[in-house]
């Protein structure tokens, strides 16, 4: 039996390996790896051709920096994740993180974790096929579930970098209303007060603002660069005060005192955010009181009772 385990588990990993190898082989022939002819015609014309343009930009994405098999699995990765429409949460967590990808590159870099997941799993399965006598269902959970948790992971990194992006964002939203009002109140217009933050300024915000000021200076309109940013975001520090800039601009109100009053608003934010979080921590910090240091106390203080009763009779 455990001859037969060790077998098995070794024919899965050898197996798997020389399947890899030869589909990457094979893949980088030039008859299988060469790029199709509708790709290569696809960028001459792509002016004509709404489908040629999307096999162009698809191309551009997917396939830089890649040859031969690397190439085709990518492709076949992403043309995965195209069908599995993702959602909304995952574009608006992209933006927030900053992370620079479609959302179908997104879930073809997840693909690709499960199935890097998948082999350690084979690995781990031919280890311990080797030492010890695993059950034929371990050896197939085993790579099952490193896969999923490599899916999971790469989803879990994306929600932690886009909360805490958006954490400094807020954290930065009150000094930039402060500073936009002081400008504007010395003077300056709305644009030159944002291209002044965006200058001495520094981090996530200004970051997003440098696009906003991007998008003026090549043409667009304050009030839709404003919006697109509110859009594109969706903090709602950030989204309130754009809201009252615009409330603003259209009614013709002070736009110094408006800055300032959502200054003030976005400080109560942050207050009444860090109190939030005080008082959760502080619900977290009574988990180990309760169930680690009281039970541990009572033990130590009922124990030698007990132990002097049972030789007492």
């Amino acid at each position: 039996m455990a001859g037969m385990s060790t077998a098995i588990a070794l024919a899965i990993a050898l197996g798997t390996c020389l399947g890899c190898g030869l589909w990457l082989v094979l893949m980088s022939l030039p008859r299988f790896g060469a790029i199709p002819l509708h790709l290569r015609v696809a960028p001459y014309v792509a002016d004509i051709s709404s489908q040629a343009f999307v096999d162009a930009t698809k191309r551009t994405d997917v396939h830089r920096n890649s040859r031969g098999g690397l190439r085709r699995l990518n492709s076949l990765l992403h043309d995965v994740a195209s069908r599995n429409t993702p959602s909304s949460a995952v574009a608006l967590k992209l933006t927030q993180a900053a992370w620079g990808m479609s959302e179908s590159e997104f879930q073809a870099r997840r693909y690709i974790w499960a199935l890097i997941g998948t082999g350690f799993g084979i690995v781990v399965d031919a280890i311990l096929g080797l030492s010890v006598q695993p059950p034929l269902a371990s050896l197939v959970l085993i790579p099952l579930l490193v896969g999923a948790t490599g899916y999971v992971a790469l989803g879990t990194l994306l929600s932690r970098a886009a909360a805490k992006r958006t954490r400094s964002i807020e954290e930065e939203i009150p000094a930039i209303w402060e500073f936009l009002s002081l400008c504007v109140a010395a003077g300056e217009s709305l644009p030159d007060a944002l291209a002044r933050v965006v200058r001495i300024g520094r981090g996530p915000a200004i970051e997003e603002l440098r696009r906003t000021v991007l998008s003026v200076e090549t043409g667009a309109s304050l009030v839709g660069a404003l919006t697109q940013l509110e859009t594109r975001l969706r903090i709602p520090p950030l989204s309130r005060g754009i809201e009252q800039i615009l409330g603003a601009l259209n009614k013709g109100a002070p736009l110094a005192s408006v800055l300032s009053d959502q200054a003030l608003d976005a400080r109560e934010d942050s207050k009444r955010a860090l109190l939030e979080s005080a008082g959760k921590k502080e619900v977290a910090m009574l988990v180990p009181l309760v169930f680690l240091i009281l039970p541990i106390t009572i033990l130590f203080a009922v124990f030698p009772g007990l132990l002097v009763i049972q030789a007492g009779f």
